[in-house]
């Protein structure tokens, strides 16, 4: 038929995946730099109601798709920014033990708890019964609006408990908000004295001169971009990068 005579309907475009086909989905091979599997080792939840969870993540997992990213560490929005505080945050963990269950891509990580709290490690072991949780993940330590000691009296049974089960635990520790204070040295102790723990500090320092094997440093993607652009060493061994961000459409609080 001559140009513009063709009068068939274009051809639909092909829905969204939902959240069980997209988890199954094989993601893309980035098209330049690193050609293997990625991952994200620092992605907040949203403000969301339960039925929206299943929605979010969906979106996320088509985003990690066609980017390349094999899996994520979640944790939820921070209590203090989280409307209901510490009880909205628990409501949103239980919300998501049906979307652990059904994609191990999404390695969700609780922190519905006080460090102060002497029975704080009494809600992770119900959490961790109840789903595949992967640990305990962005507890406030070190952070302009929450700040707790390392070895806080909830704090040591929960280190206790994940040292005992093999799984992670990720804290905030943003020593660019208090750059002369004591908190580095203080949580390098404690970390030394817990060696068969694995630690992830998201914020920490730069460069860390003999870190410690059981110590991961999650870098977010504006203190990578600072650091290149001002020449800074940069200790990568042991360090990984946290995008921070959420899927196109949806804007939780930066941590």
């Amino acid at each position: 038929a001559p140009p513009g005579d063709d009068d068939s309907a274009p051809e639909e475009p092909a829905p969204p995946l939902g959240f069980d086909a997209a988890c199954a989905a094989e993601p893309a091979e980035p098209s330049a730099g690193w050609r293997g599997p990625l991952s994200d080792a620092h992605v907040h939840g949203d403000f969301l109601s339960p039925e929206e969870q299943e929605p979010f993540f969906s979106s996320l997992l088509r985003e990690m798709n066609a980017q390349g990213v094999e899996r994520v560490v979640i944790s939820g929005p921070p209590p203090w920014n989280l409307p209901g505080g510490l009880e909205a945050l628990r409501a949103l963990e239980t919300g998501w033990e049906d979307l652990a269950r059904r994609c191990p891509r999404l390695l969700f990580q609780v922190a519905g708890f006080d460090p102060d709290d002497a029975a704080a490690a009494d809600y992770v072991a119900a959490r961790l019964e109840e789903a595949p949780f992967a640990g305990v993940g962005s507890v406030d330590l070190h952070h302009p609006f929450g700040d707790h000691d390392p070895l806080a009296a909830g704090m040591p049974a929960v280190y206790d408990l994940l040292e005992a089960r093999g799984l992670p635990f990720q804290f905030h520790g943003l020593t660019s908000h208090d750059p002369g204070g004591d908190f580095p040295a203080r949580m390098l102790e404690v970390i030394a004295a817990r060696p068969g723990l694995q630690f992830v500090w998201f914020g920490c320092p730069g460069s860390l001169p003999g870190r410690p094997a059981n110590l991961t440093c999650v870098l977010p993607t504006d203190a990578v971009a600072g650091l290149v652009e001002t020449g800074a060493d940069l200790a990568l061994d042991g360090a990984v990068v946290g995008v921070d961000t959420a899927p196109q459409g949806y804007n939780p609080p930066r941590a």
